[in-house]
């Protein structure tokens, strides 16, 4: 940073400030720079040495800032010694924005504990808050923030369970907040939730991602409509979400299948990387309601039941399934079925028919060296793209094949990467 940047008191653009060891560097240049608008980030707080240095920073008094982020050196690097937790929380209690802010950022924080400031109803107009790479081993109650919409917490190693001290005591804790995502939060195992106290009216998204130890989620979220949890093998389930209509499962394990009765609601369903080998039979008549399926890196599964796969879908894709063989002949009954897509399963040999899916319109099938023969397909179908499946390739190309035939009457066919004229054959490169 330039040094003496604070005498600059009309400057009203300063994105980043990046505190130094300098004289005419420290955070103290900020005192009179309160016309600075935006975002504001203000990095290397760890340099701070002196308390009093902080409240010289004036943060209260730069209403025009929308955005603020505050960065330490991570305190999972840094460790203990190398800067007293006790300064550094009487830092960040000095750093308090002024309560226009709508967007705060706090990185790299090393104390036990967050002042409190963090979670002040006051921060009407706070709509998103991160918290990443802090040392503390509780969150802060967060419930008070009126107007909270997102909030992410992440790489919060010593935090080990969530309880409803997390939400605050106000009557209505987090009454705006609708995404709500913990990621890389290695040792989280649990949220015990207050489903009477602490009910997140308005949450629709859930995440939690890499939280390799989480173990249990209890809490009733009776809004909420969308769940992804991905990288939590020791998860033991999940329990009944009446409003939940979209859920994704990327994890090296099969918990979901003993959750299978709680998603009677779900509309769309992602599953990646369980190590299943055959899918469960019979799940067609429990999920009714799931109009899209996507099963991918399933790396070891052998087989689909044919009655699998729910009869509402419109979309189904699997992709990524190198030991499948085939699909079921069960989805001759997707009467609905609207968009087929089958990626990287090299050892498919088949495909059942499908003339009789009379609301497919679009087939895509990418990736499966050992197809080929194509299977009879509906008038309906409006759309073809065969990519890297070198025998089928050839013989839609080949007009003495009976695929060729087959592919004739269809809109718009792409083989390659190259679009075919189903009337002459003739081709040109994308």
């Amino acid at each position: 940073m330039p040094q003496e940047i604070g005498l600059l008191t009309d400057l009203q653009t300063l994105s980043r400030f990046v505190i130094g060891t300098r004289a005419g560097s420290g955070i103290s240049e900020l005192k009179e720079l309160n016309n600075i608008h935006g975002e504001l980030l203000i990095s290397n707080l760890h340099l701070v040495k002196n308390v009093e240095e902080a409240a010289k920073a004036n943060l209260t008094g730069k209403r025009f800032i929308q955005r603020m982020d505050l960065l330490w050196r991570s305190s999972l690097e840094v460790g203990p010694k190398s800067h007293g937790t006790y300064v550094q929380h009487e830092v960040l209690a000095r750093l308090r924005p002024h309560t226009n802010l709508k967007e705060l950022s706090i990185n790299g924080y090393g104390a036990s504990a967050f002042p409190t400031w963090i979670g002040d109803a006051a921060f009407s107009n706070l709509v998103t808050l991160r918290i990443s790479s802090c040392k503390c081993e509780s969150l802060p109650p967060l419930g008070g923030l009126p107007h909270l919409r997102n909030l992410y917490i992440s790489r919060m190693d010593h935090v080990k369970s969530v309880d409803c001290s997390f939400c605050g005591t106000d009557l209505i804790r987090f009454p705006s907040l609708e995404k709500l995502h913990f990621e890389n939060m290695p040792n989280l195992q649990a949220w015990h939730g207050d489903d009477d106290n602490c009910s997140m009216p308005s949450l629709r998204e859930l995440v939690f991602k890499d939280c390799v130890d989480l173990r249990q989620l209890r809490h009733n979220l009776t809004s909420l409509t969308k769940q992804t949890i991905e990288g939590s093998p020791l998860f033991i389930g999940l329990r009944k979400f009446e409003s939940l209509k979209h859920l994704e499962v990327k994890v090296e394990s099969e918990w979901i299948w003993d959750s299978w009765p709680c998603l009677a609601s779900l509309f769309s369903l992602k599953l990646s990387c369980l190590p299943t080998r055959k899918m469960p039979s019979g799940l067609s008549r429990i999920h009714t309601s799931i109009q899209h399926l996507e099963i991918s890196h399933f790396y070891q599964l052998l087989s689909l039941p044919d009655d699998c796969l729910p009869r509402g879908l419109t979309y189904f894709s699997i992709s990524h399934c190198p030991h499948i063989c085939g699909l079921p002949t069960g989805i001759q009954l997707l009467k609905a079925l609207e968009d087929l897509n089958i990626q990287d399963c090299k050892n498919i040999t088949y495909l059942p028919e499908l003339e009789n899916l009379t609301s497919l319109v679009r087939l895509e099938i990418s990736g499966c060296q050992s197809l080929s023969v194509l299977p009879s397909l509906p008038t309906t179908l409006q759309f073809l793209s065969i990519n890297d499946c070198p025998k089928l390739s050839q013989n839609c190309k080949d007009e003495r094949n009976p695929d060729r035939v087959k592919i004739t009457r269809i809109f718009s066919v792409w083989i390659d990467k190259q679009h075919v004229v189903s009337s002459s054959f003739e081709s040109h490169n994308i």
